[in-house]
């Protein structure tokens, strides 16, 4: 995923990748409560850019993922703290949301993973309130 992404920007936006950059999953793919009705989080990280404004960083990513969302889905969801880009991916059909600089969502994620490893019950009541709460 993340040298998809390096090959999509590289030509177009070098001034936004002057320095680090991770693509990582979050959410339930990576907590272990994905389902087969889950959708895919991703949390880009532009570390020489934490500062900066994460609705700009978003809509210039939107320029590039545009390239690989399939026509009419691509939707920019200007939420407060953390805006995300939903899409739906050209190729496999499957809903993506991305964000930009989302850190909390990591920590989240690996947290609520660590809790599905320590004890199985937590993972089967989070997988009953996923389900209840749609």
């Amino acid at each position: 995923m993340k040298d998809a992404f390096y090959r999509c920007v590289k030509p177009e936006y070098p001034s936004i990748l002057d320095g680090e950059v991770t693509v990582v999953a979050t959410g339930s793919g990576q907590n272990g409560l994905w389902t087969i009705s889950s959708d895919i989080d991703i949390c880009v990280v532009f570390h020489n850019r934490m500062a900066h404004n994460q609705h700009f960083l978003i809509k210039h990513c939107g320029k590039i993922i545009k390239k690989v969302a399939k026509p009419g889905t691509l939707c920019y969801v200007p939420a407060i703290k953390v805006p995300i880009l939903r899409y739906k991916d050209i190729n496999t059909l499957i809903d993506v949301d991305v964000s930009v600089n989302n850190i909390l969502a990591m920590y989240n994620s690996d947290l609520i993973y660590a809790y599905c490893q320590v004890d199985q019950r937590f993972h089967i009541l989070a997988l009953f309130l996923k389900h209840w709460a749609k």
